[in-house]
């Protein structure tokens, strides 16, 4: 979706911070952080809404999302 400002920065073409990616999930930080370790976790597709997300894509996100905050445990 030419509009989505997630699908402009997955294709390079807006600066994020990126933290930690796969094939399916990326993991970003928030522009505007206003709580400490406001993190993304976000497909790397474009979809609708949550429920057209693919179970394999979504399950993808949730072991990224576990992993990032087992690591923000450990770090923090």
């Amino acid at each position: 979706m030419e509009n989505c400002v997630f699908c402009r920065i997955n294709k390079n073409e807006l600066p994020s911070w990126k933290v930690y990616e796969t094939e399916l999930t990326m993991v970003l930080l928030a522009k505007e952080m206003e709580v400490q370790r406001h993190t993304l976790v976000i497909p790397k597709q474009h979809y609708k809404d949550v429920t057209d997300i693919p179970t394999a894509t979504l399950a993808d996100m949730m072991e990224v999302a576990k992993k990032i905050i087992l690591h923000y445990e450990k770090i923090l």
